[in-house]
């Protein structure tokens, strides 16, 4: 029995010990936009955590999507989440969202500079996933067209 708590104490520090390394390396390797990363790294969380909130307020409203961020506010797992950044796309009955992967629930409000060139915007889709895109330029209704994203409307 010592013998297996041993194994799974060497196991569980090895793990750590690699997801420190990689977090190294990642660090090392982002080193110049560390600023931005970590911006967009909280965006991403925000996006995740807005989106379990939309998730659980169709839970509990018969399927219905909400309209503001007002609505969400008892839904928020931290709290005290800031909305300031985020813009809500659809609204009305989530059963009629017919390609979740694709279709936009939140967005950043605003294209953020990356130090790459171009812009960058966080967002949260339907099934849950969320992603960040980026554009050469800050025309995010362009590429959001090109890449047949839906930001659907009310269908009450």
């Amino acid at each position: 029995m010592l013998d297996v708590m041993k194994t799974k104490t060497a196991v569980v520090a090895g793990v750590v010990f690699l997801l420190a390394s990689g977090t190294a390396i990642v660090t090392e390797r982002m080193a110049p936009n560390v600023p931005f990363q970590q911006e967009s790294m909280t965006r991403v969380d925000q996006a995740k955590k807005w989106a379990l909130a939309c998730i659980l307020f169709t839970d509990a409203h018969a399927g219905q999507l909400p309209k503001d961020f007002g609505q969400l506010r008892a839904f928020d797992p931290n709290d005290g989440l800031s909305d300031s950044n985020w813009e809500i796309v659809p609204s009305g009955d989530v059963n009629s969202i017919t390609n979740p992967g694709q279709t936009i629930l939140l967005r950043e409000k605003a294209a953020r500079k990356s130090p790459r060139d171009g812009f960058l915007k966080v967002y949260a889709f339907a099934d849950g996933h969320v992603d960040r895109l980026w554009a050469p330029d800050d025309n995010f209704t362009t590429l959001e067209k090109k890449r047949g994203l839906l930001a659907q409307t009310s269908k009450n």
